[in-house]
This record gives structure tokens, C-alpha cells and sequence, in this order.
């Protein structure tokens, strides 16, 4: 059997401006979450994430429970599983944890049910399971954990990204090799919804501060695909930068992600920037030939780290 198994997701460009139809960008994170064991039963599903400390069945009062009786009625036919994941990333800490545990699911439950889904199919019905956690997610995180590589969420189209592939009205796949990044963990919790409604809040009172934020994102998402089309390393890592610094001014970073920007950046990196809601979470980093001095240093300031690598950077 093939083995089943989802993308995370990092988010390059376009933190919270998707909210408000501006252009999104990211990027997955290879097979973060692998299926290690899939186990048919009579009825009802169980899944297992020992590295997130993870048990849940679809009996119990939770949102992953919700979703687990979402995925049973959604799918044709009858039966259940018993579902052990491996997880290189971690639960709530913006790297798409819920999108690639929907994904993961939906193929899951299909295999034991005898489907054989398209990823149109797996993606549409993963994004049922992501509102269960979300309410009224965007799509770009299921997408990138269904389709992988490059994903951009544009509501207005991609007419300036003639290599950019459509794969429904808002999501498009860029034909472009990914950068290979440094992500390291603040380790500091932090609320997707209440960031959400922290820059809402800040919209309403300062529209004029918040769209300038938003237009720098969006022109550092499109010099930013300019640099991953041109390996030009040097533009990518300042259209980084440039985003971190309208995150930071909307206040969407923290001491903790400032000081691992700082520390990846002395460390060699050529940017570096909070990837998802802010306030905690990750930071990503762009050091390609630096990547372990880079590691190295953000982990002997306490903060763990990974790298994703990728061929043809360096």
C-alpha cells in the first residue's frame, strides 16, 4: 500500500491580509504527517497522535470528535478505523497541523471504506473538516496539504503569475521550486481567533495603519515569487523581512519571535519573518547553505528548530 500521508504548511507571505482579499502564499511542508498504522472496525474511528499526545474518538466532546463524525457521514459507505499518526510538526503552532490531520483522515477513512478519492475530492471534503475547527477557513491550508508545493490563495485571481496552475476559483499552484527554510517554535501559545480579531479590531480603529501593512505584504508576496522564479536569494530574504516588519506593526509579533528573526538573521539567514496568526507560534527562515548554523544557533537560544530542505538552492 502506498503510504498515507499529508502536508503541514508554512505560510511565506500574506498573514491576515487573506482575510481581506489580498494574496496569500505557502508553502507545505512534505509529508508531516504520515499514517503509521490504519485499522478497520465495525464502527466509529479512533485516531492517535503520540507526539501531539493526541486520543480522540468520534464519542467524545470536541472539536476533533465533531470532525470525526463530520468524515464518516461525508464519505460513502460504512465501517470505522483505529488511525496512529506520526507528526514531524507541532499541534497549534500555525504549521497547518489541523489541515494535514483532516487530509490524513479523509484518505484514511477511504482506504478502509475501498475508495479510491482524486486529491479534488480529498481536498474538498478535508476543507468540510477544516470549518469544524476554524468556522471559515480560507482553503490555502487544506490545499497545501493536499497538493503540496507551492500554494497561493488569490480571491482576485494570479494575472501577474503566468506559471502559476489553477486548481479551483481562489487556489493556484505555483510552478516553482520551494526555498528550503529553517522553522523554529517560540514555544509561545497563542489563539488563531483572537489574533483574527485582534487586527479587526485594529482595521476598525486604524484602517489607514492596517492597509499600508497589508499592501506592503501583498507587494513582498510578489517580489518574493519574483526572487523563488530568479534564485534570487538576496530579494527573497528582504521581501521576508519586509513582512515580519508589517506583522510586527500590525502587533502580531512578540519578544520571542523578534528575538529568533534576530538570531536567525546574525546566525546567516537572509530573512526571516513569523509565518502564520502571530503572537507566537513559528518563525521560518531563508538561509539555503546555512540552514544547520542557523538551526544550530536558534536551538542554543532555546527555541527547537527544523529544516526543509530542498534541492536546487544551493
Amino acid at each position: 500500500m502506498k503510504p498515507l500521508t499529508a502536508h503541514g504548511k508554512a505560510i511565506l507571505f500574506g498573514e491576515h491580509s487573506v482575510v481581506y482579499g489580498h494574496p496569500a502564499l505557502a508553502m507545505a511542508i512534505e509529508d508531516a504527517l504520515c499514517a503509521t498504522r490504519v485499522t478497520a472496525r465495525p464502527g466509529g474511528v479512533k485516531v492517535h497522535v503520540p507526539a501531539w499526545g493526541l486520543v480522540c474518538d468520534d464519542g467524545a466532546d470536541s472539536k476533533i470528535a465533531e470532525a470525526l463524525r463530520l468524515l464518516e457521514s461525508l464519505l460513502p459507505g460504512s465501517g470505522g478505523m483505529d488511525l496512529e499518526v506520526a507528526s514531524s510538526i507541532p499541534m497549534g503552532a500555525g504549521l497547518g497541523s489541523s489541515a494535514a490531520l483532516s487530509v490524513l483522515l479523509v484518505k484514511a477513512l477511504a482506504h478502509v471504506r475501498g475508495m479510491d478519492l482524486d486529491l479534488t475530492c480529498v481536498r474538498n471534503t478535508a476543507h468540510a473538516l477544516e470549518r469544524v475547527f476554524h468556522g471559515n477557513p480560507s482553503g490555502l491550508d487544506d490545499a497545501t496539504a493536499t497538493y503540496g508545493g507551492l500554494c497561493l490563495f488569490h480571491k482576485g485571481g494570479a494575472d501577474r503569475l503566468p506559471f502559476a496552475e489553477q486548481l479551483d476559483t481562489q487556489i493556484h499552484r505555483l510552478h516553482l521550486d520551494p526555498p528550503p527554510l529553517v522553522v523554529a517554535d517560540s514555544l509561545v501559545k497563542r489563539s488563531t481567533a483572537e489574533k483574527v480579531a485582534w487586527v479587526r479590531r485594529l482595521r476598525e480603529e486604524d484602517p489607514a495603519l492596517v492597509e499600508r501593512a497589508f499592501l506592503a505584504m501583498t507587494e513582498a508576496l510578489f517580489s518574493g515569487v519574483e526572487a523563488i522564479r530568479t534564485r534570487d536569494r538576496q530579494a527573497l530574504g528582504r521581501a521576508m523581512n519586509t513582512c515580519h516588519k508589517a506583522l510586527s506593526d500590525l502587533g502580531l509579533s512578540c519578544p520571542e519571535l523578534d528575538r529568533m528573526v534576530e538570531v536567525a538573521c546574525s546566525a546567516g539567514a537572509y530573512g526571516a519573518k513569523v509565518t502564520g496568526a502571530g503572537g507566537g507560534g513559528c518563525i521560518i527562515a531563508f538561509a539555503p547553505g546555512r540552514e544547520e548554523a542557523v538551526k544550530q544557533a536558534l536551538e542554543t537560544a532555546g527555541f527547537p528548530a527544523f529544516t526543509i530542505q530542498k534541492e536546487g538552492w544551493i
